[in-house]
This record gives C-alpha cells, structure tokens and sequence, in this order.
C-alpha cells in the first residue's frame, strides 16, 4: 500500500478559490523533503491517500472532469478548424 501527502499551493491571489493540490509520494528520502521544502514555501497539508495505485493513476483519476474537459474543447477546435478549411475551399 502507498501512501500520499496532498499538499494545496499557496493563493496566488484574493480571487484564486481553488490553488493546485499536490500528490507526493513521500514514502522516500526524496519525497520527505519535497514535501518538507513545499511546507516551507507556504504549501498546506490537505490530507492523505492510502492506496495501491501509482501516482500518475491517482493524479489524473482526480483531474479527469478537467481532462475530459479539455478533449471536448479540442474535439470542438478540430470541428471548426475543418469547418474553416472547408469553407476556404470553396471561396
């Protein structure tokens, strides 16, 4: 079993409702004092995840809204880049 530290980004400003959160494994010597040096920078603890799977899995399992998102906006751009071309074709 795995376990992360989450750690919230500082605000970068007033309006900023939502700063980044951190998934770090910090299970070694290395993850230790990444998570020791964001602390420091003002990070904040968030929580923990205990589990088995990698932390890329875990990371974008918990930003999948956004990256599904993000493939519908793409999706969008292509359909109307083709759009356009098409459309420049004919002219």
């Amino acid at each position: 079993m795995k376990k992360y530290v989450m750690l919230q980004a500082p605000k970068e400003n007033e309006h900023d409702t939502a700063p980044q959160i951190l998934i770090i494994d910090n299970s070694t010597a290395i993850g230790k004092s990444r998570v020791e040096k964001l602390v420091n920078q003002g990070y904040r603890f968030a929580g923990t995840i205990e589990t088995e799977l990698s932390e890329s899995i875990v990371r974008s399992g918990i930003c999948r809204d956004r990256i599904d998102r993000l493939e519908a906006y793409q999706s969008r751009i292509r359909e109307v880049r083709q759009l356009l071309g098409n459309t420049l074709e004919t002219v």
